[in-house]
């Protein structure tokens, strides 16, 4: 199971990345801690223990 939430991580950071990128071409650039929120929460939604 930690090693399902660990590959969830990666896939959540490769795509919080890809979409803040797409969205917002340098015009505002994200913090790393405000995408690392995210991936955080995005694995609470998954992961709701």
């Amino acid at each position: 199971a930690e090693a399902y939430r660990l590959a969830a991580w990666a896939d959540d950071e490769a795509l919080s990345v890809t979409q803040t990128r797409t969205e917002c071409p340098a015009s505002q650039p994200v913090s790393t801690a405000q995408i690392t929120s995210q991936m955080a929460g995005n694995i609470r939604a998954l992961f709701p223990e």
